[in-house]
């Protein structure tokens, strides 16, 4: 059968114009918006690759203010993403310059943040150029192994996707980097089959390491690359079949060779990437808080992810389409096999992403074009022909769209409206006294980011192993707070469980039904999770009731790391409020996990919380098992010269001043340290008049 040529299909055309415009269309939406003074990395209000993606690439160059370091510092993405954002940060940085009147290479950064809008407006437009790149692609590969129409409606469906047009809009996301390699490895894959060169076998295994070195799961296809050779022509010579080993080899070799190159502080900074790996091992095989059903994937996303994603018409059609290929010629059944492999792969973990099987999307697509396909001929087989059975596969095949275009309208309709958590984040700070203090879910406003602005602690959750933080979740710990921000994003993971999750789901139940409801965004005019804001009872429980629930959920299998930074994070909030017993208690609480996250601090917020409270023995005690824990840091010298003084030791407490001095000369309050310290050696006598609050 002679295949159509993409360049001359007129209808492709169509089809790719219609792609992009479903990209361009809400492309501005959710920018960052320098106004608010937060860190976009906490903006939760702008997707997360993006944050993702442009801050971990902005961190190796800082606009050209400081020397390029091409090390990413994490494994939990393959680097080639992050290398791609810092060419296209490179790329606006240079246009920016030309732009901006005198040619400054730094003005980018010196402009920032003003000038992140525009700079993720740019990368977002590669992601877009990047989708429709792969509709074209896959339109090729479906013209290669089947009809025209195929090829068509395969291009049609890809364009329309909802999950491929929301992913297209991103910037350098892995998945969809990852969509557009597999794409390009299984046209080499039918090159193999084809004409069985060893060239071929190296090429597929370069586009395997590129897929890789987007994201890891692509490797995967190292199966269907075995498969490509090892089906072959049935009447290939002996000969031919004795050299399948070595251009396999050639082929996975270059594979890692260009995963290594392209990805190569993996090896580098081995120890930054096992760490790393460890921790994605773990997150992604254990379960995820309110969606993980089952300890594998794999049927959340053939019962639920991959119905939604097709349309259960489009689903049931690909899985038919799947059958058909595997019937058909060696290329065909190559092509069959790579959704196949990416879903067992992806399946094997513990918790079903949509985004994780974009790569499969357009194979799975192309089953439902073929599905169609072959009804029609089976129809037009026993029913005479008829004009009007001519343009069933395309309404079909239309029907099928509509779907997806409906939803994509919804989508970009919500994702216009104001974002709810930066709305919280407004009525916080007009309604609420900054000396208020407030807990915040993780997805809920963002206070406390780019600066100090009020007295507000994030709770601590845990996506994947919630367990380990459910120590957190318990009402007694909410005593002395006033307001709490409840997000849906949290709460709904929690509620959907709540049978492995009673302790989380209980904490939630207690606010609403314990609390006094003050604000709440309305889902008809906003977007993102639902926010409710609730003022907390003056009186929640004591100081013993602490104590004894303490003693018990310190003992389970705890993040004790994540969990001291807690503990860190109330005691300063107290001691903002001169709360001096509220910041002993949670100080100790922290101190008890025995972990360094959060430590120093702890043993800081102690000793100053000991001082205010008269008992200077104690805070000497403790200024020493610091200073013998961090002897870099010129405080604890300061709060031991304060807890001597206190108890009378005016010598010591002078020389423990003048070593603060020496170590930090420019700290806050120099001058009456200075002062204090030639009084005391002077034999002056008086309260000491210095006074620490730290952040």
């Amino acid at each position: 059968m002679t295949k159509p040529s993409p360049g001359r299909d007129w209808l492709l055309v169509a089809v790719l114009g219609l792609a992009l415009a479903l990209r361009v269309w809400g492309v501005r939406d959710r920018l960052p918006d320098p106004t608010l003074g937060i860190k976009l990395i906490d903006d939760s209000a702008v997707e997360e690759t993006d944050r993702t993606t442009m801050g971990r690439a902005w961190t190796m160059w800082g606009g050209g203010t400081h020397h390029l370091d091409l090390n990413p510092h994490t494994a939990g993405w393959p680097a080639f993403a992050l290398y791609l954002t810092l060419g296209i940060q490179a790329l606006y940085a240079a246009g920016y310059a030309l732009t901006s009147g005198n040619g400054d290479i730094l003005a980018l950064a010196r402009d920032s943040p003003a000038s992140m809008p525009g700079l993720f407006l740019f990368g977002r437009l590669f992601g877009v150029a990047i989708g429709v790149a792969s509709v074209y692609l896959a339109f090729g590969l479906a013209a290669r192994i089947s009809s025209r129409f195929v090829a068509q409606a395969t291009a049609f469906l890809l364009a329309v996707n909802t999950l491929h047009t929301l992913t297209s809009q991103h910037v350098s996301d892995p998945n969809l980097l990852a969509l557009l390699f597999t794409l390009l490895a299984a046209q080499s894959l039918i090159d193999i089959c084809e004409r069985r060169r060893l060239r071929d076998s190296i090429k597929a295994g370069v586009v395997i390491g590129l897929a890789t070195a987007s994201k890891y799961m692509p490797i995967a296809l190292l199966a269907p690359f075995i498969f490509a050779h090892a089906f072959g022509n049935p009447g290939e010579s002996r000969s031919a079949a004795r050299n399948i080993i070595p251009r396999v080899l050639a082929g996975s070799i270059a594979t890692l060779v260009v995963i290594l190159v392209v990805s190569p502080f993996i090896v580098l900074d081995w120890r930054t990437a096992s760490q790393d790996l460890a921790g994605q091992r773990q997150s992604l095989f254990s379960s995820w808080a309110g969606q993980s059903s089952t300890p594998f994937a794999l049927p959340t996303y053939l019962l639920h992810t991959l119905p939604l994603v097709l349309s259960w018409p489009g689903y049931l059609l690909a899985l038919v389409g799947l059958i058909l290929l595997l019937r058909g010629d060696s290329r065909a059944k190559v092509v069959s096999t790579i959704p196949m492999v990416l879903l067992l792969a992806n399946g094997a973990l513990a918790v079903a992403q949509e985004r994780y099987i974009l790569p499969a999307v357009p194979f799975l697509l192309m089953g439902t074009a073929v599905a169609i396909e072959w009804g029609w001929k089976q129809i037009g087989a026993r029913i005479p022909a008829h004009r009007y059975t001519a343009a069933l596969p395309i309404v079909v095949v239309a029907l099928c769209g509509l779907g997806p275009i409906k939803a994509m309208a919804e989508t970009r309709r919500s994702l216009s409206l104001p974002d709810s958590r930066r709305l919280a984040r407004q009525w916080i700070n007009a309604s609420i006294e900054p000396s208020e203090p407030i807990a915040l879910d993780l997805y809920g406003p963002v206070i406390n980011s780019a600066r100090p602005e009020r007295l507000a602690i994030v709770w601590p959750l845990r996506v994947s192993g919630s367990d380990r933080v459910q120590a957190a979740y318990h009402p007694q710990w909410l005593d002395g707070l006033r307001y709490y921000a409840v997000s849906s994003e949290v709460s709904r993971r929690f509620e959907s469980g709540a049978e492995t999750r009673s302790a989380e789901a209980a904490f939630y139940y207690w606010i609403r039904q314990q609390s006094q409801p003050v604000w709440r965004s309305d889902p008809a005019r906003s977007s993102g999770p639902e926010i409710e804001m609730y003022f907390l009872p003056t009186k929640v429980s004591t100081r013993a009731d602490r104590d004894s629930l303490w003693a018990q959920v310190r003992m389970g299998e705890i993040d004790a790391n994540r969990l001291s930074v807690w503990c860190s994070d109330m005691a300063t909030l107290f001691l903002y409020r001169a709360e001096w017993s509220r910041v002993e208690e949670w100080a100790d609480r922290g101190i008890s996990l025995r972990r360094r996250s959060g430590h120093e601090r702890l043993l800081a917020d102690l000793a100053y919380a000991q001082i205010q409270q008269g008992r200077h023995r104690e805070a000497e005690h403790t200024a020493v098992e610091a200073i013998r824990s961090y002897p870099g840091n010129y405080q604890f010298h300061l709060y031991r010269g304060m807890a001597l003084e206190g108890l009378g030791q005016r010598a010591g407490a002078a020389a423990e001043y003048l070593k603060s001095l020496a170590m930090m000369p420019t700290q806050e309050g120099y001058l009456e340290i200075g002062a204090k310290a030639r009084e005391l050696l002077s034999g002056g006598s008086g309260p000491a008049q210095i006074h620490r609050r730290q952040r």
